[in-house]
């Protein structure tokens, strides 16, 4: 992943308290099942 966008979910995560850990399962499960 480019460095815009891991900065860009990591703001997300932060403003809407979010753990990184479920952000990135989450678009993990999105990429595989895609």
């Amino acid at each position: 992943m480019n460095a815009e966008f891991i900065e860009a979910l990591n703001s997300i995560c932060e403003e809407k308290g979010i753990p990184k850990d479920t952000m990135f399962e989450a678009i993990e499960a999105a990429l595989v099942s895609a």
